[in-house]
């Protein structure tokens, strides 16, 4: 109780009522589904978030050599799946994700393991372990909505793009079919549904998209320091927020947890809360529990300072107002809003 009532102190001057209110707003979604449990981006690794208690998971998803859309994160696919089952199953191919149609990659299963432990063995993992499409990614969603009469489970989509791989598809036909995903499963109106990208012009033809009017629709930002700059004052973060978001026909922006605390500690701007009142729901990647620590350490040069444990650290955003955060571990995250949730309920009474 003792942390709670600090926090609120240190961070914004609230009641223990509007404590509750931005507790219960923050939605917890699994990043690429649970990777500190294993299985990242897979239909194991999904399950395993919404059976932890998550309020929905993140995927990504990346074009292959026939112009689809396969679930995954990396171009180069080494780390995913290691050169081993690569160079047996497809030998002389390379790891590019450029050089497999999508049916291919569907035949590959996911052994990067849980942090720290060694990679699996491709031969005995189960089919849940494939690389799976976007529509299976949803199905697997829908049924879960349904077995825990959960029907704002969440979904987000991430759309990865890179220059030099863009030559078997467009931007359009990405669009296009993201579209037709959602389409076949009646989800063009869900609002649980959510689409983002950190390509600019991904977004921008994701947002006229006339058939994902009613899709939220999020920007990725604060991977670089020019886009940081642009929120180290109020009026250049209202700004930026019109411009980025309101009038490109989105509706969230999407930030990292270390230059939003520079922004909200360094330089004095609670850009949350301006979000907030401009209708902005504001989204943090990535809460990596044992690593957290290191992504301070990334931006020490300008003053960041870290936290002394992630219960400390969630909790800090958490209060801030944020409406959703990713997370590797999926229990500690839950287990944190809870607490505070409890903390708050408590003090108010």
């Amino acid at each position: 109780m003792k942390t709670l009532i600090l926090l609120l102190m240190t961070t914004m001057t609230i009641s223990a009522q509007r404590a509750v209110e931005l507790i219960n707003y923050c939605n917890i979604i699994g990043h690429r589904g649970a990777p500190g449990y294993g299985g990242e981006n897979t239909l194991w690794g999904f399950q395993k978030a919404l059976d932890l208690g998550a309020d929905g998971f993140e995927l990504d998803v990346i074009p292959t050599k026939d112009g689809k859309l396969i679930v995954g994160h990396d171009f180069d696919l080494k780390r995913l799946l290691g050169k081993e089952q690569l160079d047996e199953m497809f030998p002389g191919r390379g790891y590019d994700v450029i050089n497999y149609t999508q049916a291919e990659l569907q035949t590959l299963k996911i052994t990067y393991p849980e942090p720290g432990g060694d990679r699996y063995d491709y031969k005995t993992l189960s089919d849940e372990y494939r690389m799976p499409t976007l529509g299976e990614s949803i199905d697997l969603l829908l049924t879960n909505r349904a077995a825990k009469t959960r029907e704002d489970l969440k979904i987000y989509i991430e759309i990865k793009t890179k220059k030099n791989h863009m030559h078997t598809t467009s931007l359009n036909k990405i669009s296009a079919q993201v579209t037709a995903a959602l389409e076949k499963r009646e989800l063009l109106t869900d609002v649980n549904v959510w689409i983002q990208s950190f390509d600019y012009e991904m977004m921008d033809v994701i947002a006229v998209n006339p058939k994902l009017n009613k899709i939220p629709k999020t920007q990725l930002a604060f991977d670089n320091i020019s886009e940081i700059s642009k929120f180290t004052k109020s009026r250049k973060a209202k700004k930026y927020l019109k411009k980025q978001i309101l009038n490109r026909n989105l509706q969230m922006l999407h930030v990292w947890k270390v230059p939003s605390k520079y922004i909200l500690e360094n330089k004095k701007v609670a850009f949350i809360q301006i979000a907030r009142e401009m209708g902005i729901p504001i989204h943090l990647y990535t809460f990596r529990d044992p690593n957290f620590q290191g992504d301070y350490k990334s931006m020490a040069a300008l003053g960041v300072k870290g936290f002394e444990s992630k219960e400390e650290e969630l909790k800090y955003f958490m209060l801030k107002g944020v409406d959703a955060i990713m997370t590797d571990y999926v229990t500690s995250a839950i287990n944190t809003r809870t607490e505070l949730l409890n903390e708050a309920i408590i003090i108010e009474k």
